[in-house]
């Protein structure tokens, strides 16, 4: 899109947040090409069972540093979109609380959306309110600006927490297993006697990003993957509904 005065450091902003966001994919690559987990095995020779236990590696801090940091920078450059809706509607500087309010549950009268958005064009305030994530119902918590702002208000008190490292396994050599799962970890059991014939294969994983597992909050997770939707969503769905105001 043309980028016109009033989106300069909104785009500014979504620019820097892509730069984090190429370096994040390339990190998360990089974990992933090294394996997820490391795979220890023991024998039970009372039950005559073969036991494969498949444990999460610990996360490279930088790569939630990075979720972090690509979030808040789209988080701030939605409030400088704000900003700009407020200086082109009043006289002198808007209230230092105009923001980007973004919302699960529908704000109710008389409070509303409180001072946020008192200075923002009318008008351009009708479309924010059209992107709130209420509007998806009980779906809400997979609205793209719902889990940015989540992102952004985990990040504000710890360094993003990894939920976990999904994968999915082929077992070869034998039909005979059960599974167990643990919080951090999965055990294959196989007979004894299929000690070396078994063989695990991991086929597709995935770093997953979200509040603790033991969080008693709201609680959300995204996948890597999710993050760069997230920030086409904003840069070509959002900030361009927004230009003609700012001409």
């Amino acid at each position: 899109m043309t980028v016109v005065d009033g989106l300069f450091f909104t785009m500014a902003k979504l620019d820097r947040a892509r730069v984090h966001l190429d370096e994040l994919e390339a990190e998360n690559q990089r974990v992933l090409k090294d394996g997820t987990y490391t795979i220890t095995k023991q024998d039970n020779a009372k039950k005559m069972r073969h036991i494969i236990r498949l444990e999460v590696k610990p996360i490279p801090p930088l790569l939630p540093v990075l979720a972090g940091e690509f979030a808040y920078c789209i988080r701030s450059g939605l409030d400088q979109l704000a900003w700009q809706l407020a200086l082109i509607n009043v006289k002198g500087r808007p209230r230092s609380s105009t923001s980007f309010p973004i919302r699960s549950i529908k704000p109710t009268p008389p409070k509303g959306f409180g001072d946020s958005v008192k200075d923002i064009l009318p008008a351009a305030f009708s479309v924010i309110e059209s992107l709130q994530p209420y509007h998806r119902g009980t779906s809400y918590k997979r609205d793209p600006l719902w889990i940015l702002n989540e992102l952004c208000i985990t990040d504000k008190h710890v360094i993003m927490p990894v939920n976990s490292a999904s994968s999915k396994f082929s077992i070869f050599g034998t039909n005979d297993w059960k599974k167990r799962d643990f919080q951090h970890a999965v055990e294959i059991i196989v007979p004894l006697t299929d000690k070396f014939k078994v063989q695990i294969k991991e086929e597709q994983s995935e770093i997953i990003l979200g509040e603790p597992l033991e969080s008693t909050s709201s609680g959300f997770e995204v996948r890597v993957a999710e993050l760069r939707p997230i920030y086409n969503f904003v840069r070509d769905d959002v900030v361009p509904r927004f230009a003609g105001f700012l001409k």
